[in-house]
């Protein structure tokens, strides 16, 4: 069976397009020993595939069986074209909008059911947390069952994209609030600033570049500051409580639908003009009523159960 994916680049998209194609093709090749091909048209995207051992090209040719696109940037005629090579085109839908090429659909998010699919049959449509890919490396691991009500170690990440200023305002008043506290910061692999470290200087912070395997990294947290994308299903599932912050408009329904689950804090967009004070009073709060924590873990773990990824591979092949 051939099987490929196309997905948005780390540049223009971040890491969540990516890691979620990663996740369900790791699935295909540990459970049914098949070996997807990647289709990216990036030097970044290609890199970091490649190191997690999956083949890449940067060109569509043949038929396959299956092509899974991961794209908001794909035009019409480009999706017709890549519709021309494959016998079932399977689409990660976030917004409720999936191209008419599509012939499988998958919304894996929190608010997947407030969207019509209705021209989809039933076996063709993953909706919901419980199909939610997370790779192996967060999969494998048993959820965290109880948490820390002394805010020790605080994982910090915006994802693939970082941008230099708005982590130092984020580190800044981290820093005036957590003062006894650690830092475990996450930078994505695509930064902003060629000279980016040399504008940091903290003694109670580590920084990990694009790290291998991240979930390490988070295990040692008792709370997440963290962007609004997918890292927020990768922490929930471990059970760690989290702040998570708009880096982009396209993430609004994701943090409501987190936050009004209890599983997260939300500070709203970073645009906001009274992010940082927002920061503030939700970190502030945090420390006032640690019990929360332990709810929040709780809430996270039902949330998520770590099998989408095999769930969505096993309906796939059958």
């Amino acid at each position: 069976m051939k099987i490929a994916f196309i997905a948005d680049s780390i540049c223009t998209s971040g890491l969540g397009h990516l890691n979620r194609c990663l996740a369900l093709a790791e699935s295909f090749n540990k459970f049914y020993n098949i070996n997807p091909l990647f289709i990216l048209n990036d030097f970044e995207s290609i890199e970091w595939i490649r190191q997690r051992g999956f083949n890449c090209t940067k060109y569509l040719k043949g038929q396959y069986d299956f092509i899974i696109l991961d794209s908001y940037l794909k035009t019409s005629a480009e999706i017709s074209k890549i519709k021309s090579h494959v016998k079932s085109l399977i689409v990660f839908d976030d917004l409720g909008f999936p191209p008419v090429e599509a012939d499988i659909l998958i919304n894996s998010g929190i608010c997947a059911k407030n969207y019509n699919y209705s021209r989809f049959l039933p076996e063709n449509i993953f909706i919901g947390p419980n199909f939610h890919p997370l790779r192996l490396e967060f999969s494998s691991i048993l959820p965290r069952k109880k948490v820390n009500i002394r805010i020790n170690n605080i994982f910090v990440t915006l994802g693939g994209v970082t941008n230099i200023f708005v982590l130092k305002n984020i580190l800044d008043e981290l820093n005036l609030i957590f003062k006894d506290s650690w830092f475990h910061v996450v930078i994505g692999p695509f930064k902003v600033e060629n000279d980016f470290f040399s504008h940091f200087v903290y003694p109670n912070t580590s920084f990990y570049e694009s790290p291998y395997e991240i979930s390490k990294i988070m295990l040692n947290a008792d709370i997440a500051i963290t962007g609004g994308g997918q890292t927020m299903y990768e922490l929930a599932y471990l059970g760690i409580p989290a702040i998570a912050i708009e880096i982009a408009s396209n993430q609004r329904n994701n943090i409501t639908g987190f936050e009004e689950s209890g599983v997260i804090k939300s500070v709203g967009p970073i645009s906001d003009i009274n992010f940082v004070e927002n920061l503030r009073n939700c970190c502030l709060n945090m420390l006032s009523h640690p019990g929360q924590l332990s709810e929040m873990s709780s809430k996270g773990m039902k949330l998520i159960d770590g099998k989408g990824a095999n769930r969505i591979a096993k309906r796939i092949i059958k």
